[in-house]
Parts: C-alpha cells; structure tokens; sequence
C-alpha cells in the first residue's frame, strides 16, 4: 500500500494583506464538484465547488469566486469570493471580496467588506 503525502496549502494568495500570511488549509472542494450534505471539519476548508449543506469548521472557511453555499455557515473566521445562500455565524472576521454574493442573517465579530460585494439580510456585527 502506498503512502499518500498530505501538503498543506495557503489559504489566499499571498497578494492578500488583510488575512495571516501563515494562513492553512487541509480541505480543498474542487471547482466542478457537488456536496450534498453537511461539512464539519477541525481545519480550514477552501470551497470552490458547490455545497448544498452546512459547513461547522473550528478554523477558517474561504469560498472562491466560483464557489457556492447553499446553507449555514459556523466558523472562526470566513472570507468570501463566492456566493452564500443561508445563515453565516463567525465568531472572528468575515470578510467580504468585491464578487461576494451574500443572501441571509450574519453574525461576526468583525466584518470587511470590499466595494462591489452585495449583502441581503440582516447582519449583527461586534457580538
């Protein structure tokens, strides 16, 4: 049996000065792949496929431009290209690219949000 090496990734690119340089992630969904179903993971997940589900994640979640969310959100910190569609509860940042399509309640503790992002629900920032 072969052994599989597991490399972590950086989260965001290194252009991006808002989030920790020494940023993690050991999840990757795939542009392309469809999850139907609930995600709950201690690492940092980065979703550039689509979820129809929820996502419990200890550390941070990113959706890229292309990815999707099609229920709740509870994670440390989030940062979003993509579009969501349900309930974001982060007890840390949440930050908001300018292509973030943002449909339901949220709650953070700090938000970003970048010229261009749109926002529909109501938002309780600072708890």
């Amino acid at each position: 049996m072969a052994a599989t090496a597991v490399r972590e990734m950086p989260v965001l690119s290194s252009k991006d000065k808002n989030l920790s340089k020494d940023s993690k992630l050991n999840c990757v969904i795939a542009k392309g792949t469809k999850i139907e179903g609930n995600i709950r993971s201690s690492e940092s997940i980065r979703l550039d496929g689509v979820l129809i589900g929820d996502v419990v994640c200890d550390k941070k979640v990113v959706i890229g431009a292309k990815g999707r969310v099609e229920g709740k959100i509870k994670a440390s910190d989030a940062y979003i290209m993509g579009a969501v569609d349900g309930e974001m509860v982060i007890s840390g940042t949440l930050q908001l690219e300018s292509s973030a399509r943002v449909k339901g309640n949220l709650s953070a503790k700090k938000l970003i949000v970048d010229e261009g992002a749109t926002m529909d629900g109501d938002f309780k920032i600072g708890a």
